[in-house]
Parts: C-alpha cells; sequence; structure tokens
C-alpha cells in the first residue's frame, strides 16, 4: 500500500551531504512506490524527478543576517507544513536539520517522526572545531535535544554520531545507523595523478585544513597540492600557504560534484584533516575514486579508513605526525598505487545499491 512521505530539508537542491542526503532518500521512497512531499525554504537547484515540492513564493528571509535568516526559515517552513497537513497526506515526517524539530513535532498529529541526524553541535564543541557564534551554538544545543528526545525514530550517518545522540537524550532502541551512500557507478576506474595532494571540503575551523598547510610547509617546496573548497578561512589559507613556500599549492575553490570526482582520481592521496567530521563524505568519494586517504582519527572517519589498508590515520591537529606521514607515504608511490584497488573495494560497503534496503525499512 502506497504511502506519503513528507520529507523537511533546508536548500533543498543544495550541494551540501545533507541536501544530497534528503534526495536519496526521497528516491528511495519514490522508487519504492510511494508519494514523496519535499518541503523546503527555498529551491537552491535542481530537485527529483516525481516528486511534489512544497516551496514558499518568496525568500525574503535570504535578505536576512546568520541566525535570524535561520529562524525565518524555519518559521516559514512551520508554516508550509501546517498549511500542507490540514489538507494533504502524511504517512511519516522525515527532517534533516534539528532546528526542524520544531515545525515537526509540533505538526506531527501522531504521525511517524524520524530524524536524520547529519551532525550534532556537541560534537563541535567537544573537537575544538566549533565554526557558530553563542547564539547560533545555544538554538543548535536546545533543537539537538528536542528533536533527539522527541522523534519517533534516530537515523545517524556514523557509529560515533549514534554514540552521541544516545548520550544526548535518544531512546537506544531508536537510533540506526544509516552512513551516507555513494553512487560507485559514478566513479572513473582511471587514476592519473596530477597532484601529490589534495584536500577537499568546506574551508572553515572543522575542517583543520590549517593542519595540512602546516604539516607540508617544510616538506618539499614543489610538493603539488590542491586545496578544493571555499568558506571563511580561505583567504588566511592561502596566505598561509604563500608565506610557506608552497610555489605549486592550488586553491581550486568550489567545484561540482563530477569535477570532484575526477580531481579525487587525480590524486597520488587525499587528506582529511578535520577536527570535527560526523561521517566524512569527501573521505568516502577519495576512496571510490581509488585515492588512498590520510584521514584524522575523528568522528566517523575512523569507521570508513583501515590504516595500511586504505589508507592512515593521524591525530586531529598534529601538524609533526600528519607532516611524518605525508614524507612516509609519497616516498612509496608504489606502495600508494598498489593501494588504489584496496580503496575502491573497501568503498563498496557504502554503495547505495547495497543499502537502500535498510533505508526502506527506516523511511516506510
Amino acid at each position: 500500500m502506497a504511502k506519503t512521505i513528507v520529507h523537511l530539508v533546508y536548500s533543498l537542491g543544495g550541494n551540501g551531504s545533507v541536501q544530497r542526503r534528503a534526495q536519496l532518500d526521497a528516491r528511495v521512497a519514490r522508487d519504492a512506490g510511494h508519494d514523496v512531499v519535499m518541503i523546503t525554504n527555498r529551491l537552491a537547484g535542481p530537485v527529483l524527478a516525481g516528486v511534489r515540492v512544497v516551496v514558499p513564493r518568496h525568500n525574503w528571509h535570504q535578505r536576512l543576517p546568520g541566525t535570524l535568516r535561520e529562524l525565518a526559515a524555519m518559521a516559514i517552513i512551520y508554516l508550509l507544513l501546517w498549511r500542507y497537513l490540514r489538507e494533504g497526506a502524511a504517512d511519516a515526517l522525515v527532517f534533516h536539520d534539528s532546528t526542524l524539530s520544531w515545525p515537526v513535532l509540533l505538526n506531527a498529529g501522531g504521525r511517524p517522526t524520524i530524524y536524520m541526524v547529519h551532525a550534532l553541535i556537541r560534537d563541535r564543541l567537544e573537537s575544538g572545531g566549533n565554526p557558530y557564534g553563542p547564539l547560533r551554538t545555544w538554538l543548535y544545543r536546545r533543537a539537538n535535544r528536542h528533536g533527539l528526545r522527541g522523534s519517533g525514530h534516530v537515523v545517524c550517518v556514523s557509529h560515533y554520531m549514534a554514540r552521541l545522540a544516545i548520550d544526548e537524550g535518544a531512546n537506544p532502541r531508536a537510533v540506526t545507523v544509516i552512513p551516507n551512500l555513494l553512487d560507485l557507478g559514478e566513479f572513473t576506474a582511471s587514476h592519473e595523478p596530477q597532484y601529490d595532494v589534495i584536500c577537499a571540503g568546506r574551508l572553515s575551523v572543522e575542517k583543520g585544513v590549517d593542519t595540512l598547510i602546516a604539516a607540508v610547509c617544510d616538506l618539499d617546496p614543489d610538493l603539488r597540492v590542491a586545496i578544493v573548497g571555499d568558506g571563511p578561512q580561505r583567504q588566511d589559507l592561502e596566505e598561509r600557504a604563500a608565506h610557506s613556500g608552497l610555489s605549486s599549492c592550488e586553491f581550486l575553490g568550489w567545484v561540482d560534484r563530477p569535477r570532484l570526482r575526477g580531481l579525487l582520481a587525480q590524486a597520488a592521496v587525499q587528506v582529511v584533516p578535520s577536527r570535527s567530521e560526523p561521517q566524512g563524505v569527501v573521505a568516502l568519494e577519495g576512496l571510490a575514486a581509488g585515492t588512498p586517504v590520510i584521514a584524522a582519527d575523528v568522528g566517523g572517519l575512523p569507521e570508513m579508513v583501515e590504516p595500511e589498508r586504505n589508507g592512515w590515520l593521524f591525530p586531529a591537529g598534529d601538524a609533526g605526525a600528519l607532516q611524518q606521514l605525508l614524507a612516509r607515504v609519497l616516498s612509496d608511490r608504489p606502495h600508494l598505487a598498489r593501494m588504489r584497488k584496496e580503496a575502491r573495494r573497501s568503498a563498496r560497503a557504502f554503495d547505495q545499491r547495497t543499502m537502500l534496503g535498510r533505508l526502506e525499512q527506516i523511511y516506510l
């Protein structure tokens, strides 16, 4: 019997991992023959065919600053959901951001609710990688606990996040781990390194790119380093790289996913130096591209990166340890080449085709 599954997410169609996961989960329900409704504060790009999208007529809230913009977006989604539920069907409500716990739980009316946990502020606070100010941190702390304690089901992207969710008040029996997934068919089997090191992600404090810059500054100045992404730290990181004499360090800015997959396949090794990482989709993408990964030993990264099999781990924020590891790894290129096949093989456990059944059990 067909059901109606309602997903709520900010900036539907965007390129973030939250937005991509929301569309994947919606596709699971659609392909299983169910009706899918997606409620959002704005459209940020293409959306899944065959689903109904509920969106406001105007994006006036986008002109507001920081936290006010998010509060306005939350209020807009609350109103859209309230209006939809007056006449539209809904057999389950799925929300992908913690601040959407208030619109969902206030309007659920006994319907099943599912909190898709992509991140928790506690992780950022404990890691020292919190990019938010006091007001937004307080808001997220309240929203995290409200969603975790009030939702009928909690889905986490890693076992690490599941442990934090339970510590924050989620019912252990309600918690399930379903990581972010990939379509491995989108990744090429060719691997022709044009860079020695690649690092991809938002250039913000939680991603720890400054640790990488500090680590490579005393290595070969001609080391070919590619930094992919944008964010508030970009100018500072570019200046650090220039002052360190890294003549071959390229800041490539934001790129789309197909371009990123190609760049990952063109690197000898990928570095993921995050201070905070709920799962680490970019590390998974590197493995799928056949690139061994050197990752910080934090969050969900150790659940994907196995030392000496598909990569290596180092203490988060320890530039000296990362420098020693890079020097050893890059000095043995034949070993790196042999690890590529194992990197791809390890990514198969995260192929979306092997895990869609688990999503169906939770959402449907």
